[in-house]
């Protein structure tokens, strides 16, 4: 599938207010084409700002009921080259990899503890530790991820925004020029 770049050369349709966006406390909704301002996505960061190929999916709700293959079959997504400083790319790429790494320790150390015939306490022990690192990686993955709230072919709309980037972002949909403060520090 091939990108989709928002942010390729402004021609006339591409001018300033020339797309629709709206945000509230809950999410950011613009059109999967729209130029978005070179301003973090997450961290609201404007220096070191670059376009990267981010991957976004989501699955109806009916469909996550029912699960396994029926779930896949009825996951839509897109791939957008969205504005992120590279430390929040990082935390983007390698979030899921995060709580990935914590259940295979959790399952090497409820192996380890089992295999060394330390009893039952040493593995109940290991295996609290680690549904407590899985739960807090996942804790972690979802800080540091942008959620896709709903998508469809036209429109997306992202959780875990930050307030300046949302503020950025609907000053160009309103072709207004973005304010120069500095957004405030994490």
């Amino acid at each position: 599938m091939p990108i989709l770049d928002p942010f390729a050369a402004a021609g006339p349709a591409r001018a300033r207010g020339a797309f629709a966006a709206s945000g509230d406390g809950e999410g950011l909704c613009f059109a999967v084409r729209a130029p978005l301002p070179l301003v973090c996505l997450k961290c609201g960061r404007e220096e070191g700002v670059l376009r990267r190929p981010t991957r976004f999916h989501r699955t109806p709700g009916w469909a996550r009921a029912i699960g396994g293959l029926v779930a896949v079959a009825a996951a839509h997504g897109t791939t957008l080259a969205v504005p992120l400083c590279r430390s929040c790319a990082l935390r983007q790429r390698f979030g899921w990899m995060t709580v990935t790494g914590a259940v295979l320790v959790a399952v090497a150390l409820s192996y380890v503890f089992s295999e060394l015939a330390l009893g039952s306490r040493a593995f109940a022990l290991a295996l609290a530790i680690g549904i407590v690192a899985t739960v807090v990686a996942v804790i972690l993955a979802y800080r540091w991820q942008l959620l896709t709230l709903a998508l469809d072919d036209e429109t997306i709309t992202l959780g875990g925004v930050h307030a300046g980037a949302v503020r950025a972002i609907l000053d160009a949909a309103a072709g207004t020029e973005v304010d120069a403060a500095p957004p405030p520090a994490a």
